[in-house]
């Protein structure tokens, strides 16, 4: 079934082992290091030729007509000798062939925006052709990086031929830009299903959000709102579900051997589990802006959302445990948003901190450095945000609105479940801590501007302390035990010197009486805890090779 589907097909291979993963990656190695020269040299050959150009241009040799018919004519070039130097050279031949088209590209968008030699139409008809040349190069070689870059200026081309002149509404309307770029944007997706090129998957992705997100800006009365809203939906659930399909029916990535995607092919595993986990929000996102929902509509629809992700979650679990979480992870995400829309408080940042979870948790189970790359990218603002509004709470001493401090208890618990299923233990330490501190942070943050809210903060921190033992003595887990130590010496610290100021009679006999029962409990366990504390740390197996789902095939060459 699998050779029906695509000649590029290839059978599943097992797991590397690492003297193999070593030897790949000095390969690897070695093609980056050929290809960064090989780039290197023709970026300095296209100065060298703009700097001609430009001598040519001051002295009134080139006239504007003239000038794009020279870039069209070197990007050609370009084409045509990394097309025949690709049997012998292939890097180098695909190299020749994506600069070529990117000068052409370049030189079609300045035809119009520069020189006004080119109509806005017959300009968007150039950079049809070469996107569809570049798709046509790109299934030749089994390159999807040609591919990739085709799809770019393709996209890109409506905005860059109207930029100054209002938008893309200026030249042309709304809907017919709708459905060219969900057009274009589909032939990618179906040009992925059946190769599997992870370059191209990424770009679709990106593209799509900045398409979707300007269209959604520049609707206005005259605009069909229903058309925009079926390409989001068509584009959204298109770059779900191919994923997905994908996956089920356990179809390798294609990278061809030679090709500049070998050097990328290891940093993009696991990219379709990316759009999986941002497609079906982006959806949510994009509705509630095409129609101007109001917040608890919007709401409903995040809630409808979570919903049928985690049943397509609960459906593909079982052939599938990896696609399964990362759908439960996406499903997460969409009820925490749902959750903030309908109580009216901070959606951004319960937003962004569910992809981040979402990213890093399924990045952890793939061994996929993209999305955990993503995750961290997105969770850092997102935790830098949290410490930020926490630190202008505690200032003000105030206290804070019900919602933003269920935000702020949604992301702890977010990094918290991240850390519990992270299998890294570096991350899984780190990640950890973070909760943690944070925890201890929010059960402060929480009882700001209450009566007795010091003592009760300080309570609140010895019950957290009394919890993290328990849980620590249970998994024999050391640095669960080391934080319930710490936050007990902290709490009972905080208790015996500004406590006494801050509280009254009252307060301050719960607390001691609190603390005084903990540490009786802490003493009885502190054997059990030396013991957790003074075991021998072992290393965690290898997770098993039927979790590594993203193994790359070669095409085999075609003449």
């Amino acid at each position: 079934m699998q050779s029906a589907l695509s000649p590029y097909v290839a059978p599943m291979s097992t797991s590397p082992r690492p003297a193999d993963r070593a030897a790949e990656s000095a390969s690897i190695m070695d093609r980056f290091e050929e290809t960064a020269f090989k780039w290197g040299g023709l970026i300095m050959i296209f100065l060298a030729v703009a700097f001609a150009m430009g001598i040519a241009i001051d002295h009134g040799l080139f006239t504007p007509p003239l000038r794009v018919a020279a870039g069209v004519l070197v990007g050609a070039a370009l084409i045509a000798t990394g097309v025949f130097t690709y049997v012998g050279r292939p890097i180098f031949g695909q190299s020749l062939q994506g600069v070529g088209i990117a000068v052409i590209f370049l030189s079609v968008f300045a035809g119009h925006q520069m020189f006004d030699v080119l109509s806005w139409e017959s300009a968007m008809g150039g950079t049809i052709v070469i996107t569809a040349l570049s798709f046509w190069l790109a299934a030749r070689r089994g390159d999807s990086a040609l591919a990739a870059i085709g799809l770019l200026g393709g996209v890109a081309a409506p905005f860059v031929l109207s930029f100054g002149d209002g938008g893309v509404g200026s030249a042309g309307s709304v809907d017919a830009y709708v459905i060219y770029a969900t057009t274009l944007l589909l032939s990618a997706v179906a040009v992925y299903f059946f190769n599997g090129w992870g370059t191209l998957l990424v770009t679709a992705s990106a593209l799509s959000l900045a398409t979707f997100g300007s269209v959604a800006m520049q609707l206005d009365g005259g605009d069909s709102l229903v058309l925009a809203q079926a390409g989001v939906i068509l584009v959204g659930l298109a770059l779900w579900v191919v994923p997905t399909v994908r996956v089920v029916l356990d179809r390798p990535v294609q990278v061809s051997r030679h090709s500049l995607d070998r050097v990328w092919s290891d940093f993009f595993r696991g990219s379709e589990l990316g759009s999986v986990i941002w497609a079906p929000a982006a959806i949510v996102a994009a509705t509630a802006a095409i129609w101007d929902l109001s917040p608890e509509a919007s709401g409903l629809a995040a809630l409808a959302a979570a919903v049928l992700v985690g049943f397509v979650g609960a459906a593909v679990r079982i052939p599938q445990r990896v696609l399964g979480l990362t759908h439960f992870a996406a499903a997460a995400s969409l009820l925490a948003v749902a959750s903030l829309l309908l109580l009216d408080g901070p959606v951004l940042m319960v937003a962004l901190a569910g992809q981040a979870f979402a990213y890093l948790v399924v990045g952890s189970k793939t061994e996929s450095p993209v999305l955990t790359v993503a995750g961290g990218l997105i969770g850092a603002p997102v935790l830098a945000w949290l410490s930020f509004a926490m630190v202008a709470a505690f200032e003000m001493r105030e206290s804070i609105e019900p919602s933003r401090l269920v935000a702020h208890l949604i992301v702890v618990i977010f990094i918290a479940v991240g850390a519990a299923l992270e299998e890294r233990p570096q991350f899984r330490s780190i990640a950890g801590t973070t909760a943690y501190v944070l925890t201890a942070l929010w059960l402060a943050e929480a009882f700001l501007g209450v009566r007795n809210g010091p003592a009760l903060t300080t309570a609140s921190w010895i019950l957290l302390a009394a919890a993290t033992a328990y849980v620590g003595l249970r998994t024999e887990s050391k640095p669960a035990v080391q934080a319930a130590i710490a936050t007990i010496v902290i709490a009972v610290a905080k208790l015996l010197t500004a406590d006494l100021v801050q509280i009254n009679a009252v307060g301050r006999t719960i607390s001691f009486f609190v603390a005084g029962v903990v540490l009786v409990a802490f003493g009885y366990k502190y054997p059990a805890m030396r013991g957790v504390l003074q075991a021998k740390v072992t290393s965690d197996p290898e997770p098993d090779a039927d979790e590594r789902r993203f193994i790359y095939a070669d095409p085999p060459p075609r003449p």
